[in-house]
């Protein structure tokens, strides 16, 4: 059965034209055509038919995602890897098409076998999609107009003899957010005399959606005779909260040889930078009884030093705690004292207001609304 997905742009009456593969139709066929609602979800579709992992090395494979009413996280994996493989955590961020998976393999993956795996992709309502492969398999084998369906979601994956280096990301994942950087180091392991540079781009690059929007990276190589480089990754105010991950190509050039590799991916995980929560133990008070308030941060790693905090929205007569919370700490005690003179009423949309800085650029933050009653 074959089904595709559209979306009409206006009521109306519309004429659907249906041929088979040789190009056959008219009134001289018959054919059953069912249409439905959509419901929310992705098919997904991956452009390799063949993986060759070296041995202790990484290759990458390119999967994009036809989406309709689902705009979520699509989590992807290689699955039915056979012992000595590892495919890395890969995430299709919320509202991208395509994403890089990284599948490594190790000193004890077996060469000279070929094993079928498939890639799935897992979203945020439980759904599971496995990724066709009937397009890649029709370009490698001349357009072949049909193709056995045992082909369809298939991929044939080997091991190759090693390469002269080993590369990664530490860590694998890092946190940051709107206005805010992360770095990863770039790891090089290299097999005796080849100290040369090893280049690294991101694939696909920048202007062709490598990174999520509102999102920059500084990508250095690593120099001759180092085993290391930082990348830094920087959202600006705009930067969508979720995680994504990015890919990294290495290349390294010795004499007349080029040798060219993937990182495994960095999953790039956008938290807000700071958010708060207050609570009390005492929802009622007495005038000139002083409530405490229990006031508890969160930080995005990202971001770090002195919160300021105020309690706003008191009535007339209240005096308002305003304080710090050290760079080291994520949480206080906020004492309020209740006014002598107090009306019995409930205080209501109490909220603490929070506030910290790094750099030239500040943060700020509020609790959700709380109500305190005052009573005689």
């Amino acid at each position: 059965e074959a089904q595709f997905f559209h979306q009409i742009p206006a009521d109306g009456e519309y004429r659907l034209e249906v041929r088979d593969l040789n190009r056959k139709g008219d009134s001289d066929y018959a054919y059953s055509i069912l249409v439905e609602p959509v419901s929310s979800g992705f098919a997904l579709t991956a452009d390799a038919t063949t993986l060759n992992v070296p041995q202790t090395g990484t290759v990458a494979v390119t999967v994009k995602a036809e989406r309709y009413l689902y705009t979520g996280p699509i989590e992807i994996s290689a699955v039915d890897l056979p012992a000595g493989y590892t495919s890395h955590k890969t995430i299709m961020g919320p509202g991208r098409n395509e994403v890089i998976l990284t599948i490594s393999g190790t000193s004890e993956t077996e060469r000279g076998k070929i094993i079928p795996v498939k890639i799935v992709g897992k979203g945020a309502e439980t759904q599971t999609e496995t990724a066709l492969v009937l397009a890649a398999w029709k370009q490698q084998l001349n357009n072949m107009l049909v193709i056995s369906d045992q082909f369809s979601e298939s991929l044939a994956l080997g091991a190759t003899a090693p390469l002269p280096y080993r590369i990664r990301f530490e860590p694998a994942e890092v946190v940051l957010g709107p206005n805010l950087s992360a770095t990863a180091k770039v790891i090089v392991e290299r097999n005796e005399g080849f100290n040369e540079e090893v280049t690294l781009a991101l694939n696909p690059a920048a202007d062709k959606n490598g990174l999520p929007a509102n999102v920059t990276a500084d990508v250095k190589p690593v120099a001759k005779d180092q085993n290391e480089a930082v990348v830094t990754i920087t959202g600006n105010e705009k930067a969508g909260l979720g995680q994504f991950t990015i890919n990294v190509q290495s290349t390294l050039k010795k004499d007349k040889q080029t040798f060219t590799q993937s990182l495994p991916g960095l999953t790039l995980s956008f938290e807000s930078p700071l958010s708060a929560t207050a609570v009390t133990d005492k929802p009622e008070a007495k005038k000139a009884e002083v409530i405490p308030l229990k006031l508890t941060v969160k930080r995005n790693p990202a971001l770090g030093g002195e919160v300021n905090y105020q309690l706003t929205n008191l009535p007339e007569g209240y005096t308002a705690p305003t304080g710090t919370i050290a760079a080291d700490a994520s949480e206080v005690v906020v004492e309020l004292p209740i006014p002598e003179q107090a009306q019995p009423a409930e205080l209501k949309d109490l909220k603490f207001t929070l506030e910290i800085k790094q750099g030239d650029k500040v943060f700020k933050a509020e609790t959700a609304p709380f109500s305190l009653k005052v009573i005689e």
